[in-house]
Formats: structure tokens, C-alpha cells, sequence
């Protein structure tokens, strides 16, 4: 008999690149915050079991004792630690991917009916959509709308875009819920190889080979982002 949720934890928490994602100590402690807030949720939610998958521990890679204690208030959580990062330095979304069908290989998630995908990196301010979830069992994503900036083009394209603009549309990775089946066929189709070439996000990905499936839209996931492009942090 399945199971009804597994949450798989995305971390990295020896990414390569220090110049494009927020390192050290700062890092460990968004790390450290929300696998704490994280603990909180398994203590609400005893239907869910939890997965924390990293596709940059080396082996002499000591996890921060703040984490390793997060860790472990997470009851029954099973590690997916291991070194595949290779296409993840070209394309981060491929290293998310990698973990996917890592887990997918060891953690029995087709012995589940959902998926949930959080990376605690973000702080969770509330439980509203596990809450839904619950209620409601389906496929969640919160759609990004972004409208297309000129900036760069000839001026005679700004002055068109001005009038006709474009928008982008992806789908917010960093909390969502599907279906096993519909998390498995994806992972399972996805070419790593093809995106790290052609740079495709995983944000573009996942949005044009799902949005066609039954889609359920979330206006507001109830956390927060640190954008480290931009040392910010943003409320989704």
C-alpha cells in the first residue's frame, strides 16, 4: 500500500561556485533556519516522510554541526548525500535533476502517491500549502509571470515593447507537489545533457512540459527567498 507524501529536501551545501549562490556562514544558516522549520512541519504533519538529497557532498565534506542538528529533529529523514556536479556548474537546474533521479533510485518514492520538492534554504513563514496539500491532494505550483525587459535591444524594439509587451511564464521550483507518476515521467524523460548545452532553466522546463497536465495554481507558497544575485530576500 502507498504511502501518501514524500518531501525531498533539495540542499547544496558544497555548491563549487562560490561567486554565483551565497557561501558560508550565511549560507549554513539559511540552511540551519529552515531544516528547523522543517522539523516543526513533521511534527504537524505525520503522513509526511522526508528526504534530504545533496549532489555536492565530497568526501571529506563535514556537514556544519547547526545543520547536522536541524537534521536531526527530522524524524526517520533519509539522506541522499553523493558527488554529481559536474553539468550543475553550467546549469544549476541540472543538479536539482540529478537529485531527483538519485532519490528516485534509493528513497522507494514510487512507493508514494505525492511528492513534495522544498529546498530549505527558504524559510517557510507558514504551513499554508502543506495545509492545502492535505485538503486538497493534487499538483501545486505557484506560476511566475515576468514581463520580458528590452533594455538591450535597438531602440525601435523598446518602442514596440512599449505597446506590445511579452511575458515569460515559469513555474517556482523551490516548493511544489505532484503526483509520483507525473514527478517519475518527468525526471525520467528529463535530458541534463541537452539543458546544460542550450541552457535551459529548470524553471522554463518544467512549465513547458507540464503546464499542460492538471495543474493547480498557488498565488502564495508562504515563504521566503534569499536571492543572492541580488543579497535579498523575496516573499513568494
Amino acid at each position: 500500500m502507498s504511502k501518501p507524501y514524500l518531501v525531498i529536501l533539495g540542499t547544496a551545501l558544497n555548491p563549487s561556485s562560490k561567486l554565483l549562490t551565497s557561501f558560508g556562514e550565511k549560507r549554513t544558516r539559511q540552511f540551519a533556519f529552515g531544516l528547523e522549520r522543517v522539523a516543526e512541519l513533521a511534527d504537524k504533519f505525520s503522513d509526511f516522510d522526508f528526504a534530504i538529497v545533496d549532489n555536492t557532498i565530497t568526501p571529506d565534506f563535514v556537514v556544519p554541526e547547526s545543520i547536522k542538528k536541524a537534521m536531526d529533529k527530522i524524524p526517520n529523514l533519509k539522506t541522499v548525500f553523493f558527488l554529481e556536479n559536474e553539468l550543475a556548474t553550467k546549469n544549476k537546474g541540472c543538479g536539482v535533476i540529478a537529485g531527483w533521479k538519485k532519490t528516485i533510485q534509493v528513497a522507494n518514492v514510487a512507493g508514494y502517491k505525492y511528492v513534495i520538492y522544498f529546498e530549505p534554504r527558504q524559510l517557510l513563514l507558514n504551513f499554508h500549502f502543506f495545509e492545502r496539500l492535505v485538503k486538497s491532494p493534487g499538483n501545486y505550483f505557484r506560476l511566475l509571470v515576468n514581463r520580458v525587459r528590452a533594455t538591450t535591444k535597438p531602440k525601435f524594439v523598446q518602442f514596440i515593447f512599449k505597446f506590445v509587451p511579452l511575458y515569460t511564464r515559469q513555474f517556482h521550483v523551490g516548493l511544489f507537489s505532484l503526483s509520483t507518476d507525473l514527478f517519475m515521467e518527468y525526471v525520467g524523460k528529463a535530458d541534463l545533457t541537452l539543458m546544460a548545452d542550450k541552457k535551459v532553466s529548470l524553471e522554463d522546463d518544467i512549465y513547458r512540459k507540464l503546464k499542460s497536465k492538471d495543474i493547480k495554481s498557488v498565488k502564495k507558497l508562504g515563504l521566503i527567498w534569499h536571492d543572492a544575485s541580488i543579497d535579498e530576500y523575496i516573499a513568494y
